[in-house]
């Protein structure tokens, strides 16, 4: 089995009414990083507990 792990540390943003109400990422053209994710695993976890946000640090592990 292989894996691989994507972090895309810092992209996270507020959806901005200028643009639709989407996210800076929702707007962008990624391909190769859309077709990752169809194929692939993607989901949200909670590193510590749910509700209590993490530095780059901790998350990453």
């Amino acid at each position: 089995m292989r894996v691989f792990l994507i972090v895309l540390d810092g992209v996270a943003d507020r959806p901005s009414p200028k643009i639709g109400l989407m996210t800076p990422l929702q707007l962008a053209r990624k391909p190769n990083i859309d077709l990752l994710a169809a194929g692939g695993v993607t989901g949200i976890m909670d590193p510590v507990a749910p509700g209590i946000p993490v530095g780059s640090d901790t998350g990453h592990l």
